[in-house]
């Protein structure tokens, strides 16, 4: 199931950027290799902290493994990513929401996305 998955990945990443064009390409590979892998760490590493706070949170109704939480996250975050109006981060809240109570879920993970926007305003202050 695992070889599917990773094709369907693939086949997917190809299509996509057959679609964008050319100029995609072009963009990628005279992008400095340092600076993409700087960000994806990044991109990474924010994940895994935004995941961290809502697993600490979630706790205080069920206790779920960071691996599963981490899981749901970056679900929810791929999938807003592709969806209008970000409608991915009503990915996570579901599928918590099989573990802990719906309110709870909302509550956890729309918290954390909060904090983080404050965060984010206060940085660029």
């Amino acid at each position: 199931m695992r070889k599917v998955a990773v094709i369907v990945s693939v086949l997917l990443l190809v299509v996509l950027l057959w679609w964008a064009g050319p100029s995609t390409f072009s963009v990628l590979t005279s992008a400095d290799p340092w600076f993409l892998l700087m960000a994806l760490g990044a991109w990474v590493a924010i994940n895994v902290v935004i995941s961290y706070r809502i697993k600490w949170l979630a706790q205080f109704e069920r206790n779920l493994s960071f691996k599963e939480v981490l899981k749901f996250h970056w679900a929810a975050m791929l999938l807003s990513d592709f969806t209008p109006s970000r409608l991915g981060y009503f990915l996570c809240p579901y599928l918590l929401s099989r573990y802990v109570s719906v309110a709870h879920a909302l509550t956890v993970t729309f918290g954390v996305q909060v904090l983080e926007f404050v965060w984010k305003v206060v940085l660029s202050l």
